[in-house]
């Protein structure tokens, strides 16, 4: 008998990329609706439930670097799994203090 075979290694490292593709333009699209459509003294609580519910993780936290080169700490999940946001103050974290996972990501 005659066997044809063909290479399907490309379609599928294709299928793969578009697939990352819109996983990427979903993620971007929930924290867009959640930055437009919730109020300004919640956005942070929401914004890194948000991120917890894509990511299906228990802890997380949602911050920014400062001009100081400094990470600020807005929202983030305590011991419990509840997310607490700071309102009075942001934790902050001077860039040579970075190590371990804070220093990762």
């Amino acid at each position: 008998g005659l066997i044809i075979g063909q290479d399907i290694t490309t379609r599928k490292h294709a299928e793969a990329a578009l697939r990352e593709s819109r996983s990427e333009f979903n993620l971007q699209q929930q924290i867009a609706t959640t930055l437009l459509t919730t109020p300004e003294e919640h956005v942070y609580e929401q914004l890194l439930q948000t991120i917890l519910d894509i990511f299906t993780s228990e802890y997380g936290y949602v911050g920014y670097i400062d001009d100081n080169g400094d990470l600020v700490l807005t929202s983030l999940t305590q011991n419990t799994g509840h997310i607490h946001q700071n309102v009075d103050r942001n934790i902050v974290f001077p860039h040579e203090s970075w190590s371990g996972i804070w220093g990762k990501s």
